[in-house]
């Protein structure tokens, strides 16, 4: 969700540092 920066501040900042990492 980078794009989304509404998403980040609903989800903690480490949520999207795992979905890149988990690719």
């Amino acid at each position: 969700h980078l794009l989304h920066h509404d998403a980040e501040l609903d989800s903690p900042p480490f949520d999207w540092l795992l979905s890149w990492q988990a690719r």
